[in-house]
């Protein structure tokens, strides 16, 4: 598994935990904890993406 990979499953359990979180624990409606999680998602792709250097693998 590349570096890639592991940074993409970081953002999308990071992003699946804030919604979960905002919609279980603070009440927050479905229609604004959706939008948190997407933004968490990509805050953490691009910034992790950005800080460890790492390129999507390439196709074949």
């Amino acid at each position: 598994m590349s570096a890639y990979h592991i940074v993409r499953m970081i953002a999308v359990l990071s992003g699946a935990a804030v919604l979960f979180a905002l919609v279980q624990w603070r009440g927050v409606a479905l229609y604004l904890a959706i939008p948190a999680g997407i933004a968490i998602y990509a805050i953490l792709l691009v910034g992790l993406g950005l800080l460890l250097k790492v390129e999507p693998p390439q196709r074949r």
